[in-house]
């Protein structure tokens, strides 16, 4: 069947205007912008010890779980060494160090380096819900704080076995049970804060 001339326009006429009002539609609600990658790689945190010093602008450091870790700084890297902040050449062998860093082009860019206590002993009690009480070696106890941000691991001590035991928390921990724990100056209470405790847990 063939459409009259008059038909034809009126038709043609109507595809112009749904045309005109989709685009009026897309103007008053554009689309949603795409979300963008984080380009950015998620920052890590470790403790451990200084092995050595390497040129102006790196270091390396052994872990909590026996691993070296070589961590390379810039001018941002922020430092709290000393009571007025320090500097790279703060940095010595056999120091305590916490380290905050992010991969950037398959280097280790430290963002923040902190100078750190180890206490090693026993553990005596836990009291509440963020004191650990500890006896050193020497027979004195001291008292660590912790937050939810205090990180529990297991040593790297202990053998593979067919069931590893779980990983540790405050409220788990038990009298006599050896632990490691690095420790930052407390601007809150008087007492050193532990960042993390590394447990070796009896059988």
């Amino acid at each position: 069947m063939k459409l009259s001339r008059t038909a034809l326009i009126a038709l043609a006429i109507c595809c112009c205007a749904l045309m005109i009002a989709r685009e009026a539609a897309a103007q008053q609600n554009p689309p949603l912008p795409r979300a963008q990658p984080n380009v950015q790689a998620q920052g890590a945190m470790i403790e451990g010890q200084v092995v050595k010093v390497v040129g102006q602008d790196q270091v390396m450091v052994r872990t909590s779980d026996g691993k070296e870790v070589l961590v390379h700084v810039n001018p941002q890297t922020k430092y709290m060494l000393t009571a007025q902040g320090g500097a790279f050449t703060d940095l010595k062998p056999n120091a305590f160090i916490g380290v905050q860093y992010t991969p950037q082009n398959q280097l280790n860019m430290a963002t923040q380096i902190v100078g750190l206590q180890q206490v090693q002993g026993q553990v005596v009690r836990v009291v509440g819900k963020d004191q650990l009480v500890i006896k050193t070696a020497d027979g004195k106890e001291v008292t660590v704080y912790v937050s939810p941000e205090t990180i529990y691991q297991l040593a790297a001590t202990i053998p593979p076995a067919a069931v590893a035991p779980p990983v540790p928390t405050l409220a788990t921990l038990q009298p006599g049970w050896p632990v490691t724990v690095y420790t930052q100056d407390n601007v809150v209470r008087t007492g050193p804060f532990g960042r993390r405790v590394v447990v070796n847990p009896r059988r």
